[in-house]
């Protein structure tokens, strides 16, 4: 120890005399310089304001809108000026709907009454008659020869009937069967079979007239007073017999055998 502050002593001694009565004290090192310190780190940048909100805008008061055009009116051509309606009556002044006068109607054009007979004696009707099938061939051929029609060919054989005063017998012959004379049985009735069937020639078949009123009167007023049971008999039972001795008949047979050849 003694020789440790010596140490420090002589030293100083040795190192020369001076005259700082510290001296002796020897030379004090530094104490060793305080570390450097780390540079600071910056400081972190200010946050940006935030930027001020600007004021709402005013709300745009909306445009008013604009009506779209009409679609192109089609050329409607002008009105007629309306025309004078009739005359209002004092009654439809004071009240109520006006009503138009209606139009008198037409007075029909004047008729003669002879006119009007001659339509009455034109308009015709049909009347159906029932013959034989050679009763109407006849009858066709007749019409045809001398242009007559049905109803004439059938007029003239009542009369003919009636004038001869066979027509009562022709419609009762019609109406009963005859029985021979020495059969011990009763006629018997046509009602019970059809009324065109005929005895001979076969079923009766339509022959038809066209009578006007007046004509058909005078048919029903025969029908009556000579007992037949229908127009159709009475006329059927008269044109027959007026047709079974016409020559006319047989034409159609004759034409048939001439047409044959010779041997």
């Amino acid at each position: 120890m003694t020789n440790g502050l010596s140490d420090i002593f002589g030293g100083s001694a040795k190192a020369g005399d001076s005259s700082d009565p510290f001296a002796f004290l020897g030379t004090v090192d530094d104490p060793p310089a305080a570390p450097e310190p780390a540079p600071a780190e910056p400081a972190p940048a200010p946050a940006p304001a935030p930027a001020p909100v600007p004021p709402p805008a005013p709300r745009a008061t909306p445009a008013p809108r604009t009506p779209a055009p009409p679609p192109p009116s089609r050329s409607v051509p002008a009105p007629s000026p309306p025309t004078a309606g009739p005359e209002e009556t004092p009654a439809q002044r004071a009240g109520g709907r006006p009503r138009r006068r209606r139009a008198k109607p037409a007075e029909p054009a004047e008729v003669r009454t002879d006119e009007l007979d001659d339509v009455a004696e034109e308009t015709t009707s049909q009347v159906q008659i029932y013959l034989k099938s050679w009763a109407r061939k006849t009858a066709a051929r007749l019409a045809k020869a001398e242009g007559l029609s049905n109803a004439q060919i059938a007029y003239d054989a009542v009369d003919e009937a009636r004038r001869a005063n066979t027509l009562r017998a022709l419609v009762e012959a019609r109406r009963v069967d005859p029985r021979p004379a020495d059969s011990a049985f009763p006629s018997r009735s046509t009602r019970r079979r059809p009324r065109h069937w005929a005895d001979e020639g076969g079923a009766r078949s339509l022959w038809s007239i066209q009578a006007t009123p007046a004509e058909r009167d005078v048919l029903e007023r025969f029908v009556v007073e000579y007992g037949a049971e229908s127009v159709s008999q009475l006329v059927s039972a008269a044109v027959e017999a007026y047709l079974e001795d016409n020559p006319l008949r047989f034409a159609e047979v004759d034409l048939k055998q001439a047409k044959r050849p010779t041997s």
